[in-house]
């Protein structure tokens, strides 16, 4: 009976760090539609404050790197007039305290349905638990070449 015993408490002690991470996972993939809604809301400034590091790099299409600081002294957005990004190929992968999230954007106009002057891209997201709670360290988008003609 002991030895029973004993094994169940093994199997579940080894499958402890499972559920954390798919806890972790669930946390993220929950962040991630709550960025995604506050872009669409105009709220992102006030995501911004309260998700990302202090420490925050963001490397847009161009290559040009924004930092936190940078990024909360642009003017706040307004509800329906930002864009709206449709997300798919999303993934998101658990390392402990890091979380590292990829995936592909297509952005539209929130005031026309066909999709705007900006490509897709591929993005890549860098969480990590720090604090008590999950904060954005890094962002970086990649253009996606336009299939070619011919």
């Amino acid at each position: 009976m002991r030895r029973i015993l004993f094994v169940v408490l093994l199997t579940l002690a080894a499958s402890a760090p499972a559920v954390g991470q798919a806890s972790a996972e669930q946390q993220i993939r929950d962040l991630e539609k709550q960025s995604l809604e506050a872009a669409e809301r105009g709220t992102g400034h006030a995501f911004a404050e309260r998700y990302l590091a202090d420490d925050f790099l963001f490397t847009d299409l161009m290559g040009r790197v924004m930092t936190k600081a940078q990024i909360l002294a642009r003017p706040k957005s307004t509800p329906g007039k930002g864009a709206v990004m449709e997300v798919d190929d999303q993934q998101v992968r658990v390392y402990g305290d890091t979380a590292v999230v990829t995936g592909r954007v297509t952005f539209t106009s929130a005031d026309n349905p066909k999709p705007d002057s900006r490509p897709a891209a591929r993005y890549t997201r860098v969480w990590v638990h720090q604090g008590g709670s999950w904060k954005l360290v890094a962002e970086q988008l990649t253009r996606i070449a336009a299939p070619a003609v011919g």
